[in-house]
């Protein structure tokens, strides 16, 4: 099994899926890679249905928050290049992120969606360059571990 070191926040509880009861990315429940550069596009327009800061919030979009968090972008666990990523946004707890007294805190980010445990997944605010920095890492374990299709691998979020 391989392990993809996170550049994420830490949010709380040792899960890379903010306030979600679905550790995906375990030893117990690892993801699985995917190779292929569509199925991944599919999956992230599954899970990220972007829309302009000012739009009306529903349950499917992700409406960027630029004015609070610069260069937003929707940053999805699981990863849309994991056979488990490409839940529907509506079933994802959407979160943003603030630094306080030195601690990652996340908040709820969609006033249509209060934060639930159930949730099969996470759309995070973060900076676009964080969370390129994030599927870069990704990208070098791929190479590293030499990975292919369909290979597990574990998430780890460094304090």
């Amino acid at each position: 099994m391989h392990e993809a070191r996170s550049l994420a926040p830490r949010t709380g509880g040792g899960h890379a899926s903010a306030a979600s009861c679905q550790p995906l990315g375990t030893k117990d429940e690892p993801l699985h890679r995917l190779a292929n550069l569509d199925a991944q596009e599919a999956n992230r327009d599954r899970t990220c249905v972007v829309a302009a800061e000012g739009a009306v919030e529903t349950p499917e979009l992700f409406v960027r928050k630029s004015s609070k968090i610069p260069d937003d972008s929707c940053d999805e666990h699981p990863f849309a290049a994991s056979l488990e990523g490409g839940t529907p946004g509506a079933y994802c707890n959407d979160v943003e992120f603030e630094l306080v007294d030195g601690e990652w805190i996340y908040a709820q980010a969609n006033s249509t969606k209060p934060l639930f445990k159930e949730a099969q997944c996470s759309r995070g605010h973060v900076p676009l360059d964080l969370n390129s920095a994030a599927g870069q890492e990704l990208g070098r374990l791929v190479q590293a571990q030499r990975m292919i299709d369909f290979d597990a691998y574990t998430v780890r979020i460094p304090a």
